[in-house]
C-alpha cells in the first residue's frame, strides 16, 4: 500500500521504432496490429458484441491498464453498438503504474480509429491520487473505474465487490517478466468477483497461467490466438451461484438537498430515473439551500481510511462539478494559519514533494498580532452556489420530484417498501434511500447534529478577495456583490433562529480582511442550518436495514459538497449490483 493518497506512480517508457516498451518489465506494450490483437484475445472471447447489445449493464475487468489502448478500443465498439444509449459500460482495471496523459496521447496517436475516443477521455484523464480513481464518461454512457494498486493488494481493496464481473480481459506483460500478475491467488480472485460463467480471454498460454487456472478448477481451452500464436479462453465459475443483480422496477429517494442530489445525480448518470419526495414547497431547505459554500480540501500525511475518503472524495466530487459551470467555480484556494497546528500543517504540505496540488506562498512564516501566520495556495480550490448546484441536478434529471410530502412511515411486505405521506397518500418501492439530515436521527441511532451561521457581506465591507480563503473557517470571493464568510458549530442550541453573537463570531474571526469594524445589521445577510456527522468522522452511505431494501445517505458534516456525489455513486451501485468504488475499509466506515 502506498503511504499517503497522492503518491503516484508513472509508466516508465522507452520508444522503440515509434512502439512504446516498458523499461520496468522489458516487455512491449503492444504489436504493431494491436487491435486486431485486442479485438482476437478480448473482443471476441468474452462475445462483448453480444453482451453489449443485451445487457443493460455490463461490467469488465482488465489485469494492466498499461496505456490504455484495449480500455479504448472496448470503448469504440460499445459505443458502435450502443446506438441509443440505453446501456451501460462499467469498465474496471487494476495498474500499478499509472500512464500520464502524454503517454497516452502517444500510443493512442498510433491508431487513427481510436482518435476520437481518445480525444474525449483525455478530456476527463487527470489522475491525481492512488488508490481507487473513477471518471464517468457521459458521451458513451460508460465509467472507467482504476484501481492503482500492486495486484495484490488491489483484490483486497474491493472484496466487497465479489460477485459482479461479466467478462475480464487478463492482460499484462510477459509472464517471466512480470509472475505476480498471473498466480494461483489472483486467479482465485477473479474467480470470485465473477458473476456465473463470466467469460475470460488472454494473449498468453504460459505454464504458470494454465497451473494458477487448474489450481482454481477453473476449464479453459488453449485455441490459435493472433498471428499464429496461441491464447487461453474459457469461463469462470463462482462456487456461488452468482447471476446478474434484477435492477430494482422503481426507486425513492426521499429529501432534495444535496445529500438527495447526489444520489439522483448518480441513477442519472446511469439512464435510471427515481421518485424524489420533498416535505417542503421547494428544494434544498436546509444548509443545501445557503447562498455559498466552499469546497474543503484538507488532506493528510498518511494513508488512514479517513484520508483516502477525503481525497477521493473531494476529487471525485470536482470531476463531477465541472459539469455545472454556472454554479461551481474552480479557483486557487488560500490557506491561512492562524495557530501553531494550523501552521505546521501548512509547512509540511509545502516541505513534502508528494503533494504538488500545494504552492508555497511568499513569505511562507510571519508574525502577526501575536500569533503565527503560515500560507499556502491550493491549486485545485473551488467554491459554489449551492442552491443552483441542486436545482441543476435534478433538472438534468429524469427524476420526478413531490414536494409537500413529509414521509411518516415506511412499512414491508416482502421485498416492497410502502412509504406513507402525511397527505395521505402512499406508494410502493423496491429500494428507498433517506437523505434527508437531520430527519435522519429519526431512523439512526448516534447522529450528532450542529447548528451553523453563515454571514453574506457587501463587498463594500471587504478588503479584495479573489479566491476562497480557508482560515478559522471560510471567506468566498463575491458573489452578487456580497462577500460570503462561515461557519459558525453550536452543539447546543433549541431552535434555528438567528443568532446575533454567532454573527459577531464571525466578524471577529475574519476582522483581518474587513475594510471596517462598523457594519450595520441590516445589511448582512444571514442563514442559520443544521448539519450532521458521527462519531467516526465519516458520513452514511449504505443499506441501514438487513430486512428490506432501505438505505441512506448522509451525516456529510462540513464537507457535503466534497463527498456527496461519492456517497451517491456507493448507494447507486450498491442497489443495482454495480462496482462500488471505494475501498473494503472505507466502505466498513460509511456503513450504520
Amino acid at each position: 500500500m502506498f503511504e499517503n493518497p497522492f503518491l503516484v506512480s508513472h509508466q516508465e517508457i522507452k520508444w522503440k521504432n515509434k512502439k512504446p516498451f516498458s523499461k520496468v518489465f522489458n516487455d512491449r506494450y503492444f504489436q504493431d496490429s494491436a487491435l486486431e490483437e485486442i479485438e482476437n484475445v478480448f473482443i471476441e472471447p468474452n462475445s462483448l458484441r453480444e453482451k453489449f447489445k443485451s445487457q443493460k449493464f455490463t461490467l469488465v475487468g482488465e489485469l494492466g491498464f498499461g496505456l490504455g489502448i484495449s480500455f479504448l478500443y472496448t470503448l469504440k465498439v460499445f459505443k458502435e453498438h450502443n446506438k441509443k444509449s440505453l446501456n451501460y459500460l462499467d469498465f474496471v482495471s487494476v495498474e500499478k503504474f499509472l500512464p500520464t496523459v502524454k503517454q497516452i496521447r502517444k500510443a493512442a496517436s498510433l491508431f487513427p480509429e481510436l482518435e476520437e475516443i481518445s480525444q474525449i477521455f483525455l478530456k476527463h484523464y487527470h489522475p491525481i491520487h492512488n488508490g481507487i480513481i473513477k471518471i464517468h464518461l457521459a458521451e458513451f454512457n460508460a465509467a472507467l473505474t482504476i484501481i492503482n494498486a500492486d495486484i495484490q493488494d488491489a483484490f483486497k481493496l474491493i472484496q466487497h465487490n465479489f460477485g459482479k464481473f461479466d467478462a475480464w480481459f487478463l492482460d499484462g506483460f510477459d509472464p517471466k517478466q512480470n509472475p505476480e500478475m498471473w498466480t494461483s491467488k489472483v486467479i482465485e480472485n477473479i474467480n470470485k468477483c465473477s458473476k456465473n460463467n463470466a467469460t475470460f480471454g488472454t494473449y498468453t498460454s504460459s505454464g504458470l497461467l494454465k497451473k494458477s487456472l487448474n489450481e482454481n478448477q477453473i476449464g479453459y481451452q488453449k485455441v490459435s490466438g493472433f498471428k499464429k500464436r496461441h491464447k487461453l479462453v474459457g469461463s469462470l465459475n463462482s462456487k456461488d451461484d452468482i447471476s446478474n443483480t434484477p435492477l430494482p422496477r422503481k426507486i425513492a429517494v426521499i429529501g432534495s438537498g444535496i445529500a438527495a442530489a447526489g444520489v439522483v445525480h448518480a441513477f442519472t448518470k446511469l439512464r435510471i430515473s427515481c421518485d424524489v419526495f420533498e416535505k417542503n414547497s421547494h428544494l434544498h431547505s436546509g444548509a443545501s439551500g445557503n447562498h455559498a459554500a466552499a469546497m474543503y480540501p484538507k488532506f493528510q500525511f498518511n494513508n488512514s481510511a479517513m484520508n483516502r475518503f477525503l481525497v477521493q472524495s473531494y476529487f471525485f466530487a470536482y470531476q463531477q462539478m465541472l459539469q455545472f459551470s454556472e454554479s461551481f467555480y474552480p479557483s486557487k484556494a488560500r490557506f491561512f494559519g492562524m495557530n501553531e497546528r494550523t501552521a505546521k500543517w501548512i509547512e509540511r504540505v509545502g516541505a513534502n514533494d508528494s503533494f504538488p496540488l500545494f504552492k508555497e506562498v511568499a513569505q511562507n512564516s510571519a508574525s502577526i498580532q501575536g500569533g503565527v501566520l503560515a500560507q499556502t495556495d491550493f491549486l485545485k480550490g473551488a467554491y459554489l452556489e449551492p442552491r443552483k448546484l441542486t436545482e441543476r441536478i435534478f433538472k438534468n434529471s429524469p427524476s420526478k420530484i413531490h414536494f409537500n410530502h413529509d414521509l411518516i412511515s415506511i412499512k414491508h411486505n416482502s421485498n416492497l417498501a410502502t412509504l406513507s405521506f402525511a397527505n395521505g397518500k402512499s406508494y410502493e418501492y423496491d429500494a428507498v434511500i433517506l437523505a434527508i439530515g437531520s430527519g435522519l436521527q429519526q431512523w439512526i441511532e448516534g447522529l450528532q447534529v450542529s447548528k451553523g451561521h453563515i454571514i453574506g457581506i457587501p463587498k463594500k465591507y471587504v478588503r479584495k478577495i479573489s479566491q476562497p480563503i480557508h482560515h478559522q473557517g471560510y471567506i468566498l470571493p463575491p458573489l452578487n456583490d456580497y462577500i460570503w464568510m462561515g461557519s459558525t458549530y453550536e452543539h447546543e442550541y433549541r431552535d434555528l433562529e438567528i443568532s446575533s453573537k454567532q454573527i459577531y463570531k464571525i466578524l471577529n474571526a475574519q476582522k483581518m480582511f474587513l475594510k471596517s469594524d462598523e457594519i450595520p445589521d441590516e445589511e448582512i445577510l444571514v442563514r442559520a442550518s443544521e448539519r450532521v456527522s458521527r462519531s467516526n468522522k465519516f458520513p452514511i452511505a449504505a443499506k441501514i436495514s438487513q430486512n428490506h431494501c432501505l438505505y441512506a445517505v448522509g451525516a456529510l458534516g462540513s464537507r457535503g459538497f466534497s463527498s456527496s456525489f461519492l456517497c451517491g455513486e456507493v448507494v447507486a451501485n450498491q442497489i443495482r449490483g454495480g462496482f462500488i468504488p471505494v475501498d473494503d475499509e472505507v466502505l466498513e466506515n460509511l456503513e450504520v
